[in-house]
This record gives C-alpha cells, structure tokens and sequence, in this order.
C-alpha cells in the first residue's frame, strides 16, 4: 500500500497534482483544500499522504495534505 510520497511538485490543479518521487511522476486526485495549501509548481521536498483505491477497473491514488 502506498501511505506516503515525498518529492518534487510538478503540476497542480484543482483537483490533481503530479509528484515526481525519484524519477517516477506520480497523479495524485486532491482536494480543492489540499491543492491550495500546496507550495509553487516546482517546489522540492513536498510530501503527501497517500490512500491508493483499487476497483475492478480502476487504481486511484488519493493525496491529503494533513491527515484529518
């Protein structure tokens, strides 16, 4: 299970952001909330907490900014 991801903020929008983790860019669905407390595209060092949701015909990862 992925829980947690650190690295660098390469897109963000409204409701999803891309963090490249070591060369591997991963799309994580967020919040409007957790979108806006995100730093500049660009930034090093972000983290996010993670929930992956496997369905039968999909994997989705989820990214939260604080765990409330």
């Amino acid at each position: 299970m992925i829980v947690q991801l650190t690295g660098t903020l390469v897109e963000l929008t409204a409701s999803h952001v891309v963090l490249d983790v070591g060369g591997v860019g991963y799309e994580l669905g967020v919040s409007a909330v957790t979108a806006g407390s995100l730093p500049e595209v660009g930034t090093p060092g972000v983290t996010l907490l993670a929930r992956l949701i496997v369905r039968e015909d999909s994997m989705t990862l989820f990214g939260f900014s604080t765990r409330e």
